[in-house]
């Protein structure tokens, strides 16, 4: 005859079970301070808060070296702040780690512009022209910036 385990028996043990898991086993409620930084820096750069997104995305790029989208958003923080070499380095980290990151493109080729190097802002343009064939925002953004500056705006 086989015995029949009691409901109320088969929870205890589940209960006491799960009270002996030691916290640290626990998965955690907040995310790791890398995505938050990175999550609090682009909103900050989106906002127009450029020192403060240099600060927080500077801590996610020393962290992780090799995320293309905080050194892109680092370079346009940057490049908002006037701090056009450090802008550069950073676009052209981003466009090593990912060569076809359609927002480092543009902005690299808005920092042109905005250093009257139109030759190297058309190279950025031409660029996102192959990797946005039938069109995308990025490549629209750059187009309307470089007919602008051609136009003396």
């Amino acid at each position: 005859m086989m015995k029949m385990i009691k409901p109320w028996l088969a929870i205890g043990a589940i209960v006491a079970i799960a009270s002996g898991v030691p916290a640290a086993a626990m998965p955690s409620v907040t995310p790791p301070a890398a995505n938050t930084d990175y999550r609090d820096g682009e909103r900050a750069a989106k906002d127009g808060h450029y020192k403060e997104a240099v600060a927080l995305l500077s801590k996610v790029v020393q962290r992780e070296p090799d995320n293309a989208d905080a050194h892109n958003y680092l370079g346009y923080s940057l490049r908002k702040l006037g701090e056009f070499d450090k802008a550069q380095a950073h676009y052209r980290t981003a466009l090593q780690l990912k060569p076809d990151h359609k927002a480092a493109l543009e902005y690299y080729g808005e920092l042109f512009l905005q250093i009257k190097d139109l030759p190297r802002a058309e190279e950025q343009l031409a660029r996102l022209e192959r990797v946005c064939p039938s069109g995308c925002t990025e490549r629209s953004e750059l187009e309307k910036a470089v007919k602008a500056f051609k136009a003396g705006s």
